[in-house]
C-alpha cells in the first residue's frame, strides 16, 4: 500500500516538474529589458525625477505580471494537492486553503491597484493616471 502511494506522489511531482519546465521553456530571455522602457536618460546620463517615476512604474506593471504567474502555480498547486489527496481531509483541507489563500493574494493586489488608481484620480486631473509616466 506504501508503495502505491510512493508511485503516485513521484508521478504528481514528475507531472509538476514537467508542467514547470513547459512553462519555462516559453519565457522570453529579455524579460528585464521592459525595466529600460521610456526611459529617456539611459543613454545620456542626466536623469529627472519623472525617469525614477518610470522605472517605478515599469517596476510595478513587471511585479504585477510575477504576481499573476504565481498565482497561476498556486491555482495550478492547489488544483493538484486535490486531485492526488484521494478523499484525505487534511490533504484537501491544506489544498482548499493554498486556492482560498491565491485568491485572497489576488484580490489584495488588485485592490490595491484600483484604491491606488481611484486616489490618484481624486487628487490629480481626470484624463491623467498612475501607472503611466506624465
Amino acid at each position: 500500500m506504501k508503495i502505491f502511494f510512493k508511485k503516485k506522489n513521484l508521478t504528481a511531482v514528475l507531472m509538476i516538474i514537467s508542467l514547470l519546465f513547459c512553462f519555462n521553456v516559453f519565457v522570453s530571455n529579455t524579460l528585464a529589458a521592459g525595466l529600460w522602457d521610456n526611459i529617456s536618460c539611459k543613454e545620456s546620463g542626466n536623469c529627472q525625477l519623472n525617469d525614477f517615476v518610470q522605472i517605478g512604474i515599469n517596476v510595478a506593471n513587471m511585479i504585477l505580471g510575477i504576481v499573476g504567474g504565481l498565482t497561476l502555480l498556486m491555482f495550478i498547486y492547489g488544483g493538484v494537492m486535490m486531485i492526488i489527496s484521494a478523499g484525505k481531509s487534511e490533504q484537501t483541507e491544506k489544498a482548499k486553503s493554498i486556492l482560498k489563500n491565491a485568491i485572497i493574494g489576488i484580490i489584495i493586489v488588485f485592490a490595491a491597484w484600483t484604491i491606488i488608481s481611484f486616489t490618484y484620480k481624486a487628487f490629480q486631473a481626470a484624463n491623467q493616471t498612475w501607472y503611466q509616466a506624465p
